[in-house]
């Protein structure tokens, strides 16, 4: 459960990005309202194309030493093993979706960071978010 002044802020950072639903900050004031809840290291919002590859729409907390060429390599090839975008690919319905939900395992590795996708049926988009 929240506290009074945690969830106060919750409510106005989510006031903010329901303001900015139609504008060009929508991206930045919804992860400013997530991170309002849990910490966000870092955060990649993609536009997913069946049959082809996403197209960046936010970033937020790539390292700069290593921006470009993380970039590169994911929209090059990288995005072809991301569980996200293959569960987008084979119809993944609206919803949010922890990374153990659309790819199970065992591994201690892969359950230290909690990715969580939203995807908009309509939109075809998956929102990841890593804290």
């Amino acid at each position: 459960m929240l506290a009074p002044d945690s969830l106060q802020r919750w409510h106005q950072a989510l006031a903010r990005a329901m303001a900015a639903c139609h504008g060009p900050h929508f991206a930045e004031a919804l992860v400013d309202a997530l991170a309002s809840l849990v910490p966000v290291e870092s955060v990649m919002i993609n536009l997913e194309r069946i049959g082809g590859a996403p197209s960046l729409l936010y970033e937020r907390g790539i390292p700069a030493e290593n921006r470009e060429l993380l970039l590169q390599r994911y929209f090059s090839r990288g995005y072809l093993l991301d569980p996200f975008c293959l569960a987008v690919a084979q119809g993944l319905p609206e919803g949010f979706y922890s990374l153990g939900e659309i790819a199970p395992t065992t591994s201690s590795a892969a359950s230290t960071t909690r990715p969580t996708t939203w995807a908009p049926a309509q939109w075809k988009t998956a929102i990841s978010c890593s804290d």
